[in-house]
């Protein structure tokens, strides 16, 4: 049954753009009741910009990184630096004054070679260097989005996860000292905006979106990987989201395909590992069946794509909660399917662990792909499901899959080990293929 409370979004009838239907801002409102709660600020263009200048600034104020503890600054080229002097040290044969007089020689030295140097630097570079980026801290720039972004993560509680219209900064998670994206405060919040290729590819796509003429179509990124071949470019406006921080259970997560309004698959959304908890006789039917209500009661009608790819949490209780929705296309990774066997429009790629899969019933021990990943299995085939999980409400449908890492298939390489990849591992051939296909996973995770 369709929940009453949640406005219904446009029909499918007028081929909705599938990019601007899967922007945050577009269906928070309809799905808020169901969705783990965020807020959502408009950006201004100028911002856009700053976030695509070369660089990272962080003011003398700034509270992105701990503060350091204060240490003493010393000069490399002075041996002098490194004694430990004391008022009473006279054995060095060097009075106080001396000292003094021999530190502000060193000083005038300095001084008198700096001022040469810059000047000429200047007299050779003028006609030829580039302009210095702005070091201006951007709370200074942005002083009214900065107070926004305080007042919305003072009301989430102090703790928040960042996100463009698309994407989470999930690649620059190691720029953050805790290694999540759990940040607390404004400045942590664009260090890892600007630190980040994902959101680069938000803001390329967004600044296509805002110089194509309105009812155009839309171009492919650079990528390929995001594009509206079909229907007609929407004009979206570029939005920051910052939603609340939950501690979530990485096994608990699921990836949902759904073709022609129908659920055809669904897998654990992180496919680096294995969960014990996820395998046994009693651990997979009913976390089928709330994925299957939850599908049928808050998003089948609602919702204006007829293909698509969402990802939910389903909690220990069952509680199911609404995390994201994309393009059923080669930006989004399939995980542990093909595009093929799903039906699905993502341009042929298989996803991280490979495609060919046997599909695997309940309690069989699943396929292993063509690449050697960990084999999967599948929960709560029609085969083996009881007739209310085979029902009406998933559109008479009840064949799809739900598959998870097999216990047994080793270790995979998960989608954001592409951000820790040595930069020498580049000159190798096989590596720069394998860091290709991981960064293509990463974009679409």
């Amino acid at each position: 049954m369709c929940n009453s409370s949640e406005p219904a979004l446009p029909s499918n009838s007028g081929a909705p753009d599938p990019v601007a239907s899967c922007s945050y801002s577009s269906f928070e409102r309809a799905f808020r009741s169901v969705a783990l709660r965020s807020v959502i600020l408009p950006l201004p263009p100028a911002f856009l910009e700053y976030l695509n200048e070369d660089g990272v600034f962080l003011g003398a104020g700034s509270e992105a990184l701990p503060a350091r503890s204060g240490t003493r600054v010393y000069d490399l080229d002075d041996e002098d630096a490194y004694r430990d002097w004391s008022s009473s040290e006279s054995e060095g044969g060097e009075s106080a004054g001396e000292v003094a007089a021999t530190d502000e020689r060193r000083q005038r030295g300095r001084s008198s070679a700096g001022g040469a140097s810059s000047s000429s630097s200047s007299d050779c570079g003028s006609s030829s260097a580039a302009p210095a980026p702005d070091s201006t801290p951007w709370a200074v720039r942005f002083p009214e989005l900065h107070a926004s972004m305080c007042a919305a993560i003072d009301s989430l509680g102090g703790r928040v996860v960042p996100r463009l219209n698309w994407s989470c900064p999930t690649d620059a998670a190691w720029v953050n000292p805790n290694g999540t994206l759990d940040c607390d405060n404004a400045d942590q919040v664009v260090l890892m905006l600007k630190s980040s290729d994902r959101v680069g590819h938000d803001l390329e796509l967004l600044q296509q979106r805002l110089r194509a003429p309105a009812g155009t179509s839309g171009s492919t990124s650079s990528g390929g990987d995001i594009s509206t071949s079909g229907p007609a470019a929407t004009l979206v406006q570029p939005v920051l989201v910052l939603r609340k921080w939950y501690d979530l259970r990485p096994e608990r997560e699921f990836r949902v395909f759904v073709r022609g309004s129908r659920l055809v698959g669904a897998c654990q959304r992180d496919v680096s590992q294995h969960f014990p908890q996820l395998h046994g006789p009693d651990a997979l039917p009913p976390i089928r069946a709330a994925i299957r209500r939850f599908h049928a009661q808050h998003i089948a009608r609602h919702f204006p794509l007829s293909e698509y790819v969402v990802d939910l949490y389903v909690a220990t209780n069952l509680t199911t909660k609404l995390i994201d929705f994309g393009c059923a296309s080669s930006g989004t990774s399939p995980l542990l399917f093909s595009w093929e066997e799903l039906g699905l429009g993502g341009g042929g790629e298989s996803g991280v662990s490979g495609g060919n899969r046997q599909a695997a019933g309940p309690g069989s021990s699943g396929g292993r792909g063509e690449e050697g990943g960990a084999p999967a299995v599948g929960g709560g085939s029609s085969s083996g499901s009881s007739s209310s999980d085979s029902g009406e409400e998933d559109g008479g449908d009840g064949s799809w899959e739900l598959r998870v890492v097999a216990p047994g298939g080793g270790m995979q390489a998960g989608v954001r080990a592409a951000c820790g990849m040595p930069y020498d591992m580049l000159d190798m051939t096989e590596s720069l293929a394998l860091m290709q296909r991981m960064q293509q996973g990463q974009q679409g995770q």
